[in-house]
């Protein structure tokens, strides 16, 4: 907002606490349109994406030459992810510093022609983007939203374990995704608990200082 700041015209809004399992190239997007709610009669029809992938269609991107559409990942869809938002400036602008200008509209406007069933009520952010953010980003910046299936990323807690879990594939396969975890990472995981999906691993790595051997976490 001033001379000397640098004008950006795709921006993407990134979470500090995780790793990235794919790539993240911002005008490469999924020929994969996001649904958008609509009316039946008084109220609004839910939506929901379904879980799947990955998807190796080698047609299934384009890149994103006229700035036209934005992206958010397909797996933790409750009914849409609220983690990851990339895009032109202006939508992402909305979806970053905007929601909390469109709570009240939600609240007392949207949520009433939803159907009880299924819908968290109050605040429940990813209701909030799904059915009132993004229709406003669609209306005023004209932006396409675009479901990535391909695209996901893990969870990392404050003692350095990483949550695997959080994945488009089959969440059967935990053991699997730790080993991809592994080759990305170049070091040896080991899991510290796991529960129905839920797999949390450790990944240390050895830290030489002089003759002392120090193993700590890196995230």
């Amino acid at each position: 907002n001033n001379e000397n700041s640098k004008p950006y015209l795709r921006v993407a809004m990134l979470r500090l606490d995780v790793i990235f399992m794919s790539p993240i190239d911002v005008f490469r997007v999924p020929n994969d349109p996001a649904p958008k709610p609509r009316a039946n009669g008084k109220n609004m029809q839910l939506f929901r994406i379904p879980t799947r992938g990955p998807v190796e269609d080698p047609n299934y991107y384009f890149y994103d030459i006229h700035n036209q559409y934005a992206v958010v990942p397909g797996f933790a869809s409750k009914p849409i992810n609220d983690r990851m938002f990339l895009g032109p400036y202006e939508a992402v602008k909305i979806w970053a510093t905007e929601r909390w200008n469109l709570y009240e509209h939600h609240v007392f406007n949207v949520l009433p022609g939803l159907p009880k069933k299924g819908v968290d009520n109050g605040i429940h952010d990813e209701t909030l983007l799904a059915y009132t953010v993004l229709p406003v980003i669609r209306e005023k910046t004209h932006t396409d939203l675009m479901i990535d299936m391909n695209m996901y990323f893990y969870r990392v807690r404050a003692d350095g374990s990483i949550l695997v879990g959080d994945s488009p594939y089959d969440f059967t396969k935990g053991k699997t995704e730790q080993k991809k975890l592994e080759k990305l990472l170049k070091r040896k995981c080991s899991a510290i608990s796991e529960k129905r999906h839920w797999r949390h691993v450790k990944c240390p790595s050895e830290v030489k200082d002089n003759s002392t051997s120090i193993t700590q976490s890196k995230t």
